[in-house]
């Protein structure tokens, strides 16, 4: 292959990305999740009972009174309700996710919208599951997470390989959905 051929067949593996590309990472319960994620090709965020219809449906008032008092009573659930508008809403296909596993890092373009199977993604089922991640029971059989989006796999690292910037980022932040937008020029694809 001559240098024209190797340029040329680089170029072809370098996304394109537009000016309103957004950035997320999601992150995969501990790594529980990043295998099935990468594996199965989609990305998901709890609170089940949330699906999109609900949030359709419902006022913002009467979803923070219902998540206080009888799904998730040990969570806040403002940042429930606006991750998962996030997710379901914010997020666009095309768009960059930064999939955080234990010790690996995926790069995805995500995709569209769709939901997990609903007899399978009961929130009882989810809590079951968060319960057997924490005390280190849990078998690895199937995500629990309703919410979904499907991805397509750009590139993995260890996290070691990460910009010290964006391993940083990963250190400090903990949260399951976050807008890293702010960090897209130190993104290494």
């Amino acid at each position: 292959m001559d240098m024209n051929d190797y340029i040329s067949d680089l170029a072809d593996k370098i996304p394109i990305f537009q000016d309103d590309t957004a950035f997320w990472m999601i992150r995969t319960k501990g790594g529980n999740f990043y295998d099935e994620f990468l594996r199965n090709s989609y990305i998901a965020i709890g609170w089940n009972y949330l699906s999109k219809s609900k949030l359709d449906s419902t006022l913002e008032g009467q979803l923070r009174e219902e998540l206080k008092h009888t799904k998730y009573p040990e969570k806040n659930a403002g940042t429930a309700i606006g991750k998962s508008n996030r997710f379901v809403y914010t997020i666009k296909s095309n768009d960059i996710a930064l999939i955080v596993g234990s010790n690996r890092v995926a790069f995805a373009i995500i995709g569209e919208y769709f939901e997990g199977d609903p007899d399978m993604c009961t929130v009882t089922r989810e809590l079951e599951v968060h319960s057997q991640i924490e005390t280190h029971t849990y078998p690895g059989n199937a995500c629990p997470y309703l919410k979904r989006r499907s991805i397509q796999l750009i590139s993995e690292y260890e996290i070691s390989q990460l910009s010290p910037v964006l391993f940083k980022c990963l250190a400090r932040n903990h949260h399951s959905l976050s807008d890293l937008h702010s960090y897209g020029k130190n993104i290494q694809l």
